[in-house]
């Protein structure tokens, strides 16, 4: 019986640290929409957190590892941020080769489709189709190993936006994805994101008044929230942020 408990402890106790640190990287990803920080700040976080880091299983460092990488490569120059990302790219393939996606985390699986999905930006050819699909993929079976993971859900909904038609992508599609997260979203943080995502994407409709309306939502949700407010300034553009 000792011994049982010893284990529990042990795995309630990895279990903690896993949800600390990946809580705390989304509390500074909020943070970061509302203060002006700089690369070095992203190298900050991972020192202050690295005995948290390092505590985590190998598929776990990777996946906060795609997380951070991804918020620097906005940061960076250019050229920079494209060499960080084609190598991010390389090392998630080499991690996932000839394994299938379902025996991963769906944390892990998301943040790679993240990866993926800003990669394709820099494709031609085939290649955009045959990464783009692997983003997809990767992206269904993180929702359904876990239908709580919103960043798989967020991540999902850009890929449906950007994704043609054909592909089953659209706005419309995108909006309903979000949806689903909406409903399932639990901290502020979580509620927030998806509240900016889901106003940018009926921006991208003519909906004004939503997209005030959940403007509005997520600027109740944080204190000295302004980003929101930088948005609502500009919806006259009718340009979603997440174009710029």
């Amino acid at each position: 019986m000792r011994k049982i408990i010893v284990i529990l402890i042990i795995a309630i106790k990895g279990l903690m640290v896993y949800a600390d640190v990946f809580d705390d990287f989304t509390d500074f990803k909020v943070k970061s929409y509302n203060t002006s920080i700089k690369s070095i700040d992203i190298d900050y976080f991972y020192k202050e957190n690295i005995k948290q880091i390092h505590a985590l299983s190998e598929e776990e460092q990777l996946a906060l590892e795609n997380m951070i990488l991804l918020e620097k490569i906005n940061l960076l120059e250019r050229e920079d941020g494209i060499k960080l990302l084609f190598a991010q790219n390389r090392k998630c393939d080499t991690f996932i080769d000839n394994i299938p996606y379902r025996n991963f985390s769906s944390v892990l699986l998301s943040s790679i489709a993240d990866i993926k999905s800003r990669y394709l930006s820099f494709l031609s050819g085939r290649a955009v189709i045959e990464e783009s699909q692997r983003a997809k993929e990767c992206y269904s079976i993180a929702i359904k190993k876990d239908k709580h993971n919103i960043n798989a859900y967020i991540g999902y909904s850009l890929w449906l936006y950007f994704a043609p038609a054909i592909s089953g992508g659209g706005v419309n599609s995108a909006i309903n994805i979000l949806k689903k997260a909406e409903k399932i979203a639990e901290s502020n943080n979580q509620k927030y994101l998806v509240s900016l995502y889901l106003s940018q994407l009926y921006l991208c409709t003519n909906n004004n008044k939503k997209t005030e309306e959940y403007l509005k939502k997520a600027h109740e949700l944080i204190d000295n929230e302004t980003f929101s407010l930088y948005l609502k300034n500009r919806i006259g553009l009718k340009k979603p942020f997440f174009e710029q």
